[in-house]
């Protein structure tokens, strides 16, 4: 370590180690913390079909994802007091970005979405069509 800060491989070391701490405490210690794949597909069964409907996820959205990911480590392997706090603090920020978008101030991510979203439209696109939304998009960024 510098005067400077911790070096890219001090922190190599540090997320290693926190790794293996993680999989002898919460999974298997041949495969380490795996909560990834059962996070996205809970978030996916109750968020998936609005935000494919919309065509983009909301603020609110993704603070719902790190509260369902804590909700996973939380319920896995031995107990760890700062996934619970880190669930509720998770939560009150979801309950102010729904406030914030109900009340008409949205985050900056959810601006810039319907912007695009007014573009296409603008442009022609039917964007309650997830294929032809999918088209534009990704021949935007190509382009």
């Amino acid at each position: 370590m510098t005067d400077n800060g911790m070096k890219a491989d001090d922190f190599l070391r540090r997320a290693a180690a926190e790794m293996a701490d993680r999989a002898a405490s919460r999974d298997a210690e041949s495969t380490g913390e795996r909560s990834m794949d059962r996070t996205v597909q809970a978030f996916w069964l109750i968020y998936g079909d609005a935000i494919l409907a919309r065509g983009y996820m909301t603020e609110t959205e993704g603070w719902e994802f790190v509260s369902i990911l804590k909700k996973r480590r939380g319920a896995q392997g031995e107990y760890r007091e700062d996934d619970f706090i880190d669930d509720v603090a998770y939560a009150a920020l979801a309950a102010e970005a729904a406030s914030k978008a109900k009340h008409g101030t949205v985050a900056l991510a959810d601006k810039l979405t319907r912007k695009v979203e007014a573009r296409a439209r603008a442009k022609g696109v039917d964007w309650d069509n997830p294929q032809e939304r999918e088209r534009w998009l990704h021949g935007r960024t190509r382009a």
